[in-house]
């Protein structure tokens, strides 16, 4: 190693620090030299840091997967609210389990096809951490926010720290006696535990004249499933 007076660890971490807080909720290290001003010229150039922790996303630039998509367009590229948060994304909550957390799945559809990745991709996050947690149930449809910088753990679902979770519109349509979140829930409930595993909301409509809500769903394998939910309070 040159004798430059730091290892490459310690130079980037210097000039990670450098940065201003705005510029650095997502930074990418690409390469880093060393060179000795006003002697031959000596470079050392990092091309890749083995088991050196740094506090840092690094993100592939071969490819694009699933995963690569969370480092890249996750909530460290999304702009900031007006408390510095930044968007995680929203969708219904499929699995409440206060304090622990609450588990979103997305009801758009993503396609990673052409990278090889799942043509039918349905983001899904347990988020933990958020105050509004005990407040949130099943069926809700919620929008989180995250602390710049935040950690995704990219398994299927994720995993992350929430810094607030806001309970979106639950609507009730004229004539109806259960509100929206609440034939979602009853919906999910039919389905037979772990047969359909990660199953993903995408509507729930209110039939007035048939005083009944139709609840659609994916399940696991993406095959679309329409159940049912007499209007009735109290079941």
């Amino acid at each position: 190693m040159p004798n430059s007076g730091s290892t490459p660890a310690e130079a980037v971490r210097e000039a990670i620090g450098r940065l201003e807080p705005d510029e650095h909720s997502f930074a990418i290290v690409r390469d880093a030299e060393y060179r000795e001003i006003g002697k031959s010229n000596r470079r050392r150039q990092i091309v890749g840091f083995g088991g050196v922790g740094l506090a840092l996303l690094i993100a592939s630039a071969c490819g694009s997967t699933e995963a690569d998509r969370r480092a890249s367009s996750g909530p460290q590229a999304n702009p900031k609210d007006e408390q510095g948060l930044v968007s995680a994304g929203s969708g219904y909550v499929i699995q409440a389990d206060s304090p622990e957390g609450v588990l979103v799945v997305s009801p758009e559809k993503e396609d990673f096809g052409d990278s090889g990745g799942d043509d039918a991709y349905y983001d899904a996050t347990f988020f933990y951490g958020a105050p509004e947690t005990a407040d949130i149930r099943v069926g809700m449809g919620v929008d989180v926010r995250m602390e710049p910088g935040s950690t995704v753990m990219t398994s299927y679902p994720a995993k992350a720290a929430a810094a607030r979770i806001e309970i979106l519109e639950d609507p009730r349509p004229e004539g109806a006696e259960l509100a929206q979140s609440r034939a979602v829930e009853m919906a999910l409930d039919s389905l037979k535990k772990g047969a359909a595993g990660i199953p993903v909301v995408q509507e729930a409509m209110y039939d007035e004249a048939r005083d009944t809500w139709t609840v659609k769903l994916l399940d696991s394998k993406r095959r679309p499933i329409a159940i049912e939910v007499q209007d009735e309070l109290g079941k």
